[in-house]
Order: structure tokens, then C-alpha cells, then sequence
């Protein structure tokens, strides 16, 4: 069985772009996939909010691992009384 999920962006006159819409409606689609199979989602602002938020982390991540920013340790575990 095929089944699809739907994003949908209602056309506003804040949308300056035609690709403005579309990247909205890909944001809503892309939140009915989570949410599982064979659905639909309607675009609101605080689906672009947390989008927004997600690329910000996503691009200071890349760019801490570029710059060598994280540091590694190992915290070995052991039970004391089984003696491992």
C-alpha cells in the first residue's frame, strides 16, 4: 500500500516568494511524516520558529566540530561489588 503525507501552506500576502510558500509547505509536510504515515499537516508560524531553531543548532554544531571545539572523555562504568 502507498500512502502520502501533505503539507499544506495557505498563500498569504506576507509570502514575497513563490519558493517562501513552498519551503513552508515542505515544513509542514515534513511534520506530518513524523507524525506517521498518511497524513496531513497545515503550516503555522511556530512550525517555521522551530525550524529556524533547528538550523541555527545544526550550523553551530558544524561549525564547532570544524573548529575542533568539543572535547572527549570516556567515564568508564563498573560495579564495585561484582568486581567489574
Amino acid at each position: 500500500m502507498t500512502t502520502a503525507s501533505i503539507g499544506i501552506a495557505f498563500c498569504a500576502t506576507s509570502y514575497a516568494k513563490s519558493e517562501e510558500l513552498v519551503r513552508d509547505a515542505e515544513i509542514a509536510m515534513y511534520r506530518a511524516k513524523r507524525e506517521g504515515k498518511a497524513r496531513c499537516q497545515v503550516f503555522d508560524n511556530a512550525m517555521h520558529t522551530s525550524a529556524v531553531k533547528r538550523l541555527r543548532l545544526e550550523t553551530d554544531l558544524r561549525r564547532a566540530l570544524e573548529l575542533g571545539e568539543f572535547e572527549f572523555t570516556i567515564n568508564p562504568l563498573c560495579r564495585c561489588r561484582a568486581g567489574k
